[in-house]
């Protein structure tokens, strides 16, 4: 039997989520040490129906490939710890934020090499952010038509590159 797209990305999340508990408690370990005493937690939205998905270009969106499709299929947004991964309502809502379009100029101006100095507006989506944080953020950078988009992590001044969702998710599950 053939293994679809969709089974290796729910595999992916479904380890992910498994995965949630240990984390936590390890988080929380060395939290408690900084004399922070916060509960992480998690929470992931059911599926809603996802046709396209938009840019930071208002008048342009993005058709679904196999892997959005699945990701979207599993979930709706995906709140982990304060990182969340949009649903495709809180990308249109969130990429109007003043804090997350300033941050995006400024990526544009100042960081070479990033999604956003490469790409126009209407080849990125905003597909994640960090609550409270609004230097993380998470981009679908739509660099060649037809394909799954790349994804490219900020995270203060240090940055990620993704082939995919897939690999995007497998380092997620991986990193520690």
């Amino acid at each position: 039997m053939a293994v679809t797209i969709q089974h290796r990305i729910f595999a992916i999340l479904d380890a992910i989520k498994a995965d949630f508990p240990r984390r936590k408690r390890a988080a929380e370990e060395l939290m408690k040490k900084m004399g922070l005493h916060e509960s992480l937690y998690i929470d992931i939205a059911p599926p809603a129906s996802v046709v396209t998905v938009p840019t930071f270009d208002p008048k342009r969106s993005m058709a679904l490939t196999p892997m959005l499709k699945a990701r979207f299929e599993y979930a709706g947004s995906w709140d982990i710890a304060q990182s969340v991964w949009l649903s495709a309502n809180e990308m249109t809502s969130h990429m109007k934020l003043k804090r997350i379009k300033d941050y995006h100029r400024s990526l544009r101006e100042n960081w070479d090499g990033s999604a956003p100095m490469m790409l126009s507006d209407d080849r990125l989506t905003l597909f994640g952010i960090t609550k409270g944080v609004p230097d993380n953020l998470i981009y679908l950078a739509w660099t060649k038509n037809d394909k799954e988009p790349e994804v490219w992590t900020y995270a203060g001044m240090e940055s990620h590159h993704f082939k995919n969702l897939k690999q995007f998710f497998k380092w997620c599950l991986e990193r520690e």
